[in-house]
């Protein structure tokens, strides 16, 4: 059955975000629009700076909606033309079994690709890091990583966004920063407004 992640939720943190002259406040009043807000044309042209912005989405643990809430940050950057790439991090192996693909890895080869007429997948068995991956990406101009909870200081310290999902009340994130946006467990639409204010003014720039 399909989870929603519309009701039942509450934010537990409150922060302002302070950057360059930003101010996000995120509010959990019923029926009200986040106070965080997207400018699309003032975010097309923040691309101009052409620097790699990477927004983590962790959280404290499976089916607290972090793949939802990447993917309506996804959905929503693209509809505005952003080119999106996604990291995802699987802690039980990757499911390679897709027809001939998983066939010829089962049978040993250490990389496949798989051409189609408007897209291609390649498959190597071999252990990547975080950062060697985001060096495959090229060509997004945002980058979404869910998961790699522990590399969360990292990420945020080197110039990255993040959002941590929170399952239960009161729980702390694992590090503090202005650049940090707290829910519990889906607030979802304030999560992403607050993001999408984020990366409208370049703030999750990479170094």
């Amino acid at each position: 059955m399909r989870r929603s992640f519309s009701r039942h939720y509450r934010i537990i943190r409150y922060y302002t975000l302070q950057a360059s002259g930003m101010h996000v406040h995120i509010t959990s009043c019923p029926g009200q629009r986040p106070a965080a807000f997207f400018n699309p044309q003032m975010y097309r042209s923040s691309w101009a700076r052409g620097a790699l912005q990477l927004v983590l989405v962790t959280g404290s643990g499976s089916n607290v909606g972090k793949t939802t809430l990447g993917t309506m940050l996804v959905k929503e950057l693209a509809q505005q033309g952003v080119q999106v790439a996604v990291v995802k991090h699987v802690h039980h192996g990757v499911d390679y079994r897709v027809k001939d693909t998983g066939r010829y890895l089962g049978a040993g080869a250490v990389r496949v690709a798989a051409l189609g007429p408007g897209e291609y997948m390649i498959v190597e068995r071999r252990r990547l890091g975080l950062w060697e991956a985001l060096g495959l990406l090229g060509g997004a101009d945002v980058v979404i990583v869910e998961g790699f909870r522990e590399q969360v200081g990292e990420i945020l310290d080197r110039g990255g966004c993040a959002v941590y999902i929170a399952r239960e009340p009161g729980e702390q994130p694992p590090v503090r920063n202005e650049k940090l946006v707290v829910v519990y467990s889906g607030r979802l639409e304030q999560a992403l407004q607050a993001v999408l204010g984020l990366l409208s003014r370049g703030l999750c720039r990479i170094s």
